[in-house]
């Protein structure tokens, strides 16, 4: 039996690499846009605890837009900053119309010095941390990791971008390890706050949560994987340290923390 013919290379070979990438980027965003309307109606619920109508939420990682998405139908002004050429297209193909949404070319980070980042095939796990990378293909929880390409890109801190935009009230942040390096350009606090823990790399999510205790956060939750559910109670720094202490030691999937606006915690 033959093979199907795989036309990927060729078809990259004729419009050349970053146009092909940014057409799969725009036909994965539209499909996730199809497909997804559950999953958005569940983080809908839960963002809408803190983001309604005007207010501001730093999309730290925004990849594309699932996070974006929401947060837009939620009626929010979104800085969606995100740092590969292809994500970003896709973001301007959905958003190209809703003034509520800036996209920023760049990553976020400790300073504004450029950044190396591993773009793979599949492009939510493409990193800047080369500890999270070195990790993750330890692991073998993502299979095979195949990268494509290593690019510098620009950065901006997140009190930047907070000078520029205003306060927000929501922030959310998944870098694929570098969430430690993000909050090292955070000399305030950002709303109530997101990042993404991974079994890869305990040790910085301990440093984001040592973080934002040090900025006035002092109630947080866990929320494991994809479920977009916090528990009952906020918890002080030290269970949910705790908390962290155990998802390491057992789990094999990725975890969100939630960090409550120290405006909001009484």
């Amino acid at each position: 039996m033959t093979a199907a013919f795989n036309w990927r290379r060729p078809t990259a070979a004729l419009l050349g690499v970053e146009n092909y990438a940014a057409l799969h980027a725009i036909r994965q965003a539209r499909l996730n846009r199809l497909t997804e309307q559950a999953d958005d109606a569940r983080r809908a619920a839960l963002y809408r605890r803190w983001v309604g109508p005007g207010d501001l939420v730093l999309d730290i990682g925004a990849n594309l837009g699932n996070r974006t998405r929401v947060f837009a139908g939620l009626g929010a002004r979104v800085v969606a900053v995100e740092p590969q050429a292809h994500c970003r297209a896709a973001l301007r193909w959905q958003f190209l119309f809703q003034r509520r949404v800036r996209i920023v070319p760049a990553a976020a980070g400790r300073d504004n010095t450029p950044q190396r980042i591993v773009q793979f095939e599949t492009d939510v796990l493409s990193s800047m941390n080369p500890d999270w990378i070195a990790a993750a293909r330890q692991s073998g929880r993502f299979g095979e990791l195949c990268p494509v390409r290593e690019v510098t890109v620009p950065c901006v801190t997140l009190d930047q971008l907070i000078a520029e935009h205003g306060r927000p009230a929501f922030t959310k942040i998944d870098v694929e390890g570098y969430e430690a390096e993000v909050l090292a350009g955070l000399a305030q606090p950002a709303g109530t706050l997101s990042y993404e823990v991974t079994p890869e790399l305990p040790a910085a999510a301990a440093v984001c949560l040592q973080r934002l205790a040090a900025l006035g956060y002092r109630r947080f939750q866990l929320s494991a994987g994809e479920s977009m559910e916090l528990g009952d109670a906020w918890l002080d720094a030290g269970a949910l340290q705790r908390r962290l202490d155990q998802l390491a030691e057992g789990a094999n999937d990725f975890a969100d923390v939630y960090a409550l606006d120290p405006r909001l915690a009484g």
